[in-house]
């Protein structure tokens, strides 16, 4: 099977798109700038250039491809409903224009028409969601839990920043679990159509996934709860904008909690192989002693 992958160059793309050509797809790279591409992912994919705001452009990089998966992302509400929403809506038209038969979603755990109106990336995800479904090509949405390679992006200067107090517990996935689930629902039919949860094996609060993270590096920091309005200060004074996106993320997340989770895709799927611990010794601890620093992403 021919699938594409657009947003296969970023973090929560390229793990899909490699585990897509593990599996013997033949897999094609959208990207907007195939030079730079190549530096990010290895050189045996194929690669087409294409910006997700040009239709035109689209369909010709879509061309003889079977099967789509969009992992689009946006770190403001203009990002979000440029990118995710309208970007989505540029690859659905190129899609049915190219025969498309399937096509795959990034979207979220909390992803619904009533927490739409709570978050600009929520509405931008459910939006998007909208534009496939009235396709009537077969779709599938992938809604994961918190990714465990999020944990990085709480970590400042050497200090782990929380922005909301943590009470909502999230079952922490890990992408390679991610990213092997997403492979199995492609090849089940018995999932066309449908909105799929995905969760990894053991719920935690964002402050216990935390602290356990940062064991890991033999630091047992004090964690910080940064109002949103101080994230809006630090970015006013250099700091970056997706520091507030995540301040606005998490909030967001402490008022809706994770959605329950979806029985028939956890009895066709695979079971997540990571639980925090075992990712932690394989990702951060390993790599970490090389030299590598995963304390921080930048």
């Amino acid at each position: 099977m021919k699938i594409a992958v657009i947003g296969g160059t970023g973090r929560l793309g390229k793990p899909v798109a490699n585990a897509f050509k593990k599996a013997g797809y033949e897999v094609t790279l959208v990207v907007r700038d195939a030079s730079w591409a190549l530096e990010q992912v290895q050189s045996d994919f194929g690669f087409a250039t294409a910006n997700v705001n040009s239709v035109q452009q689209l369909t010709q990089a879509l061309l003889g491809m079977d099967a789509v998966y969009i992992s689009l992302s946006g770190f403001d509400e203009a990002q979000c409903q440029k990118v995710i929403h309208q970007g989505t809506k540029n690859i659905v038209a190129a899609a049915k224009i190219c025969g498309v038969k399937t096509l795959g979603f990034l979207s979220g755990s909390h992803v619904n028409e009533e927490n739409s109106h709570k978050h600009y990336e929520v509405k931008a995800r459910y939006q998007a969601e909208l534009a496939i479904k009235s396709s009537g090509l077969n779709y599938l949405f992938f809604c994961p839990s918190w990714f465990m390679e999020t944990l990085p992006l709480f970590v400042r200067d050497g200090k782990v920043c929380l922005f909301a107090k943590s009470r909502q517990k999230t079952h922490w996935l890990a992408l390679d679990d991610y990213a092997t689930m997403v492979v199995k629902a492609f090849g089940d039919a018995r999932l066309n159509s449908s909105r799929i949860i995905l969760r990894g094996p053991e719920p935690l609060t964002l402050e216990q996934a935390l602290k356990r993270y940062m064991k890991w590096f033999n630091q047992d920091e004090m964690l910080t709860i940064m109002p949103v309005y101080l994230a809006w200060v630090m970015i006013s004074f250099g700091g970056k904008k997706t520091l507030l996106h995540w301040a606005n993320m998490c909030r967001y997340f402490e008022s809706v909690g994770e959605e329950k989770n979806d029985e028939l895709a956890s009895k066709i799927l695979p079971v997540a192989r990571f639980n925090l611990d075992a990712w932690c010794q394989l990702n951060v601890a390993n790599k970490y002693r090389k030299g590598d620093n995963l304390l921080e992403i930048e």
